[in-house]
């Protein structure tokens, strides 16, 4: 589903220096998604796998060229976008304990796009976190690789930082509180580059919910139908009870 400023032929000035206009009309978009899961467990080792690939055809991307004139960029879509994706990732998790466990994840793509815009670029990411369980509180601590990837629609290759966490969650019946960290020791600056032989554009962001971030969570759940199924044993206790009495007689 796409808003009206993709079909929308009136052009609007959104800059001192770029003017947008939508297609008119769009062909049909289609795409196909496959993908193969695997997961095993040997003892304290578990293992998976995901394979995946991925088809579109017509896809709708940003496009820049220049206005009639030449004095201003011209952002309009390309409806004639060509991507195959092909990625696979694993993970592999031991539990040293009874009380600890660790994670570690990986994964790896390549995109390619064809078409009036046409680019390509290969991604990997890892991860790794670590679980501690304390009677009722668990200590997690996880970290994400940097990674670069393509922002397909946007025609931009978007480079992030490396990543961590940490939080401390105590759970008791029906109570639960978390204490979260999110990365902070770091501001994470995320890079965005589009490159087009109109249009070149690097931006730099920083988002304060991604790095520098405390948050605490309180939740209590009241369980009602714990209470019923108890009834209900008590019950079923009392005619087996009463059902062998009898036979007994």
């Amino acid at each position: 589903t796409y808003g009206m400023n993709v079909f929308n032929n009136a052009q609007v000035e959104i800059s001192p220096y770029m003017t947008m206009r939508g297609t008119g009309s769009l062909r049909r978009v289609s795409n196909v998604n496959s993908n193969i899961y695997y997961s095993q467990s040997f003892g304290k080792l578990s293992v998976m796998a995901n394979p995946q690939y991925y088809y579109g055809h017509n896809l709708v991307l940003n496009s820049y060229g220049l206005v009639e004139d030449g004095s201003r960029v011209l952002k309009t879509y390309a409806n004639d976008i060509e991507m195959n994706e092909v990625s696979f990732w694993g993970s592999v998790s031991y539990r040293l304990t009874d009380k600890l466990q660790v994670t570690c994840n990986g994964a790896v793509s390549y995109t390619s796009l064809r078409g009036s815009t046409s680019m390509s670029h290969t991604h990997y990411v890892g991860f790794a976190g670590v679980l501690y369980y304390l009677g009722d509180f668990m200590l997690a601590a996880n970290v994400t690789s940097r990674r670069k990837y393509i922002d397909f629609q946007n025609t931009a290759i978007v480079a992030e930082p490396i990543d961590y966490d940490f939080s401390c969650s105590y759970s008791h019946k029906g109570f639960f509180a978390q204490l979260y960290l999110g990365c902070p020791f770091a501001k994470r600056r995320v890079h965005r580059v589009t490159d087009t032989d109109a249009y070149w554009a690097d931006t730099s962001t920083f988002d304060r919910s991604q790095s520098r971030f405390v948050s605490i969570s309180l939740r209590y759940t009241f369980d009602f139908g714990r209470k019923t199924e108890r009834v209900n044993e008590e019950i079923d206790r009392k005619i087996n009870s009463a059902l062998l009495t009898s036979g007994t007689d």
